[in-house]
């Protein structure tokens, strides 16, 4: 039996740690016990596998995402500097009034 630790978020939560040869002591009450083999992440070009439990049947799975770019981490940091300075704006602008 494979001890699963995951983080308890959701139906599908992310698989945090496998414990083979684990005791009962090991465990915690959100920690499930599975004597399913785990199964093998697909090697797709450009996507990160990160594995899941779905807790309906206690069966593994993989989710896959596309890792951010450059140029998305550059976007979100636009996002962020234009929200900051509209705040900014407003902060001088009401303190003038």
């Amino acid at each position: 039996m494979i001890l699963v630790k995951h983080n308890a978020e959701g139906n599908t939560p992310v698989v945090t740690a496998l414990v083979y040869n684990a005791d009962s002591d090991q465990a915690s009450p959100q920690d499930i016990w599975v004597d399913q083999p785990v199964p093998v992440s697909e090697d797709i070009p450009g996507m990160n596998a990160q594995l899941h439990i779905r807790l309906e049947d206690n069966s593994l799975f993989y989710n896959y995402t596309k890792p951010m770019s450059l140029q998305d981490y550059m976007g979100e940091l636009r996002q962020q500097q234009q929200i900051m300075k509209e705040a900014m704006d407003d902060l001088i602008m009401g303190g003038a009034l």
